[in-house]
Protein backbone atom coordinates (compact mmCIF):
# COMPACT_ATOMS: atom_id res chain seq x y z
CA UNK A 1 0.00 0.00 0.00
CA UNK A 2 1.60 3.31 -1.08
CA UNK A 3 2.06 6.01 1.07
CA UNK A 4 0.28 9.27 0.04
CA UNK A 5 1.94 13.02 1.23
CA UNK A 6 0.10 14.74 2.97
CA UNK A 7 0.62 17.83 0.81
CA UNK A 8 0.84 17.25 -2.92
CA UNK A 9 3.90 18.09 -4.61
CA UNK A 10 4.70 21.12 -6.41
CA UNK A 11 5.15 24.35 -5.78
CA UNK A 12 2.97 24.66 -2.68
CA UNK A 13 4.95 21.87 -1.00
CA UNK A 14 8.31 23.89 -1.78
CA UNK A 15 6.67 27.15 0.17
CA UNK A 16 5.25 25.45 3.18
CA UNK A 17 8.47 24.02 3.86
CA UNK A 18 10.24 27.48 4.11
CA UNK A 19 8.26 28.98 6.80
CA UNK A 20 8.49 25.77 9.04
CA UNK A 21 12.63 25.79 8.53
CA UNK A 22 12.32 29.61 9.29
CA UNK A 23 9.95 29.11 12.57
CA UNK A 24 12.64 26.01 13.72
CA UNK A 25 16.00 28.10 13.27
CA UNK A 26 14.18 31.05 15.07
CA UNK A 27 12.98 28.56 18.29
CA UNK A 28 16.54 27.39 18.30
CA UNK A 29 18.35 31.12 18.14
CA UNK A 30 15.98 32.14 21.02
CA UNK A 31 16.35 28.81 22.56
CA UNK A 32 20.38 29.55 22.39
CA UNK A 33 19.77 33.40 23.39
CA UNK A 34 17.66 32.42 26.67
CA UNK A 35 20.11 29.90 27.68
CA UNK A 36 23.33 32.44 27.39
CA UNK A 37 21.27 35.35 29.09
CA UNK A 38 20.52 33.04 32.34
CA UNK A 39 24.11 31.64 32.44
CA UNK A 40 25.23 35.16 31.66
CA UNK A 41 23.32 36.71 34.66
CA UNK A 42 24.08 33.29 37.05
CA UNK A 43 27.59 34.62 36.79
CA UNK A 44 27.47 38.08 36.56
CA UNK A 45 27.98 38.05 40.50
CA UNK A 46 31.26 36.25 39.95
CA UNK A 47 33.26 39.51 38.64
CA UNK A 48 32.94 40.82 42.13
CA UNK A 49 34.09 38.03 43.88
CA UNK A 50 37.61 37.44 41.77
CA UNK A 51 40.16 37.82 44.71
CA UNK A 52 40.47 35.37 47.75
CA UNK A 53 40.05 35.28 51.26
CA UNK A 54 43.67 36.22 52.78
CA UNK A 55 45.59 38.57 50.33
CA UNK A 56 48.34 40.78 51.05
CA UNK A 57 47.73 43.80 49.21
CA UNK A 58 50.16 47.16 48.83
CA UNK A 59 49.13 50.33 48.55
CA UNK A 60 50.74 54.09 48.86
CA UNK A 61 50.19 56.59 51.42
CA UNK A 62 47.38 58.83 50.16
CA UNK A 63 46.04 55.92 47.64
CA UNK A 64 42.31 54.66 47.90
CA UNK A 65 41.76 51.03 48.01
CA UNK A 66 37.96 49.27 47.47
CA UNK A 67 37.46 46.30 47.91
CA UNK A 68 34.14 44.99 47.24
CA UNK A 69 32.49 41.72 48.57
CA UNK A 70 29.43 39.89 48.02
CA UNK A 71 26.80 38.49 49.98
CA UNK A 72 25.43 34.55 49.76
CA UNK A 73 22.37 34.48 51.30
CA UNK A 74 20.90 36.71 53.59
CA UNK A 75 23.14 38.86 55.97
CA UNK A 76 25.80 41.72 55.28
CA UNK A 77 29.26 42.12 56.26
CA UNK A 78 29.58 44.76 58.82
CA UNK A 79 30.46 48.34 58.15
CA UNK A 80 33.19 49.09 60.57
CA UNK A 81 35.77 46.78 59.93
CA UNK A 82 38.53 45.95 62.38
CA UNK A 83 41.76 47.66 61.38
CA UNK A 84 45.09 46.52 63.31
CA UNK A 85 46.87 49.75 62.73
CA UNK A 86 46.65 53.12 62.12
CA UNK A 87 48.43 52.89 58.51
CA UNK A 88 45.25 52.47 56.89
CA UNK A 89 41.64 54.58 57.45
CA UNK A 90 38.33 53.56 56.49
CA UNK A 91 36.46 55.90 54.68
CA UNK A 92 33.25 54.32 53.82
CA UNK A 93 30.97 51.26 52.48
CA UNK A 94 28.33 51.31 49.85
CA UNK A 95 25.77 48.44 49.51
CA UNK A 96 24.42 47.96 45.58
CA UNK A 97 22.99 45.04 44.08
CA UNK A 98 25.10 43.97 40.62
CA UNK A 99 22.49 41.96 38.91
CA UNK A 100 18.81 41.70 39.66
CA UNK A 101 19.09 38.45 41.28
CA UNK A 102 22.12 38.53 42.68
CA UNK A 103 23.11 39.24 46.28
CA UNK A 104 24.04 42.41 47.97
CA UNK A 105 27.72 43.43 46.87
CA UNK A 106 29.67 45.98 49.48
CA UNK A 107 32.38 48.31 48.27
CA UNK A 108 34.71 48.89 51.35
CA UNK A 109 36.93 51.90 50.73
CA UNK A 110 40.24 52.60 52.40
CA UNK A 111 42.91 55.19 52.33
CA UNK A 112 46.52 54.66 53.14
CA UNK A 113 47.54 56.83 55.78
CA UNK A 114 51.11 56.54 57.10
CA UNK A 115 53.68 53.99 56.21
CA UNK A 116 53.05 50.30 57.61
CA UNK A 117 51.06 47.27 57.85
CA UNK A 118 47.44 46.88 58.82
CA UNK A 119 45.09 43.58 59.13
CA UNK A 120 41.30 44.39 57.90
CA UNK A 121 38.91 41.80 59.14
CA UNK A 122 35.54 42.29 57.65
CA UNK A 123 32.78 40.28 59.89
CA UNK A 124 29.38 39.34 58.43
CA UNK A 125 26.12 39.55 59.58
CA UNK A 126 24.93 35.86 58.71
CA UNK A 127 26.89 32.75 57.00
CA UNK A 128 29.19 34.74 53.96
CA UNK A 129 32.75 33.68 55.35
CA UNK A 130 34.74 36.21 57.67
CA UNK A 131 37.60 38.34 55.51
CA UNK A 132 40.82 38.87 56.84
CA UNK A 133 43.18 40.46 54.58
CA UNK A 134 46.69 42.34 55.26
CA UNK A 135 47.49 45.62 53.46
CA UNK A 136 51.20 47.23 53.57
CA UNK A 137 51.02 50.63 53.03
CA UNK A 138 53.92 52.21 51.28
Amino acid sequence: MPILPLMPKGGIDRLADVPIRWLVLGLLIAGIWIFAKLWIDQNDSDRYVLRTEGETLRIAVGQELDLTFQTIGPGEYESRPSISSSSLQFLDVTAFRPAPRAGLAQRFRFKGAIPGQAIVVIHHSGNSPVIHDTVNVH
